[in-house]
């Protein structure tokens, strides 16, 4: 599933910015296409520099997003909740590595031509207020997981494919407008009961018309 909008479109209004400008269709995304955006830090030292959703889930879930060095190398997915109880991993999306985290796992997958699929998911139950993308220069996180960064209104992340999600990491699902929910473990079953796996050449019954 993705609970999450206008997953791709981060200057779209349904993504808050704090102190950061998007530049909407800056770089090519893993998926070849010019959707990249660019989330650029304004020129400011301060612990504020990120784009947020207000989320209202009163499960922990899996967020994760694709990300790309722009200016910047490092990324924070963080599930705003308190100062101590936020739950935040930072990344490092030029070297490919998890730096640090706080009340929370991360992974960090590479998917080719720079890119990073990095993900997050809490290890403690507190309930988040917000989604936070936040970019840094690698400084450790303080409080709420937050780190301060000085901006220069150019350097920035491209980022790409904001997907939050019940359970573990599953498969990208774009949204614009409306949450969207996959299929997973797609089987065949004898007369729509008994599951089975499928192998290729097998007769398939479609009723009223047999289908080889």
């Amino acid at each position: 599933t993705n609970s999450l909008l206008y997953s791709e479109q981060f200057d779209n209004a349904y993504w808050g910015k704090s102190l950061v400008t998007i530049s909407a269709d800056d770089g090519v995304a893993p998926d070849g296409t010019t959707t990249a955006d660019k989330i650029i830090p304004t020129a400011s030292t301060t612990r504020s520099h990120y784009s947020y959703r207000a989320i209202s889930f009163t499960t922990p879930k899996c967020l994760s997003i694709f990300a790309k060095p722009d200016g910047f190398n490092f990324i924070s997915l963080i599930l705003q909740v308190g100062a101590t109880t936020s739950q935040g991993v930072q990344f490092n999306v030029s070297t490919g590595v998890v730096v640090t985290s706080q009340n929370a796992t991360g992974t960090i997958t590479d998917v080719g031509d720079g890119w990073y699929r990095c993900s997050i998911i809490p290890t403690n139950s507190s309930t988040s207020s917000n989604i936070l993308i936040a970019v840094n220069d690698g400084a450790t996180p303080g409080s709420y997981f937050n780190t301060p960064v000085t901006g220069d209104g150019s350097k920035g992340i491209l980022i790409w494919g904001a997907q939050y999600e019940t359970g573990t990491l599953t498969t990208y699902l774009p949204t614009t407008s409306a949450a969207l929910v996959g299929l997973t473990g797609v089987t065949r079953g004898a007369n729509g009961t008994t599951a089975a796996s499928a192998t290729s050449g097998d007769d398939i019954q479609q009723l009223p018309y047999a289908l080889l």
